[in-house]
């Protein structure tokens, strides 16, 4: 597609090959984690490897500009979300965990500042 560009700010693994990379990168098979959520009322994932996507899609109705988090699980399973809650809780448990293996359950959490509202979010298995 034409003036379509994707790139990785930031992964898991400084060093991940050039097939994670495309594998992060391509969003079509990826699973939207909002989705499950709402079907499921949670998911429970043991992220391999993840990366922050910088999306532009001159095509889109939306925004031109915006961000999925991307991760790819123990079974192979791709995941995805622009929830900027769940890449925050995401990331702290990330960095607490300093390279030790972990698994989370994404869940939706009804927000206190819009009524009748959910955001995503996760913690630690």
């Amino acid at each position: 597609m034409e003036g379509f560009e994707s790139k990785i700010t930031t992964c898991s693994n400084s060093e991940m090959s050039k097939r994670d990379q495309l594998k992060m990168i391509d969003l079509t098979n990826a699973i939207q984690l909002e989705s499950a959520v709402k079907a499921n009322g949670k998911v429970e994932i043991t992220p391999q490897i993840w990366a922050v996507v910088e999306i532009i899609n001159p095509r889109s109705k939306g925004e031109k500009k915006y961000t999925k988090f991307v991760l790819i699980d123990a079974a192979g399973q791709k995941w995805q979300t622009g929830s900027e809650s769940f890449m925050q809780a995401f990331k702290q448990i990330n960095d607490f965990m300093e390279g030790e293996a972990f698994s989370i359950v994404a869940y939706g959490v009804e927000s206190k500042n819009y009524p009748g509202r959910n955001f995503l979010t996760c913690s630690i298995l």
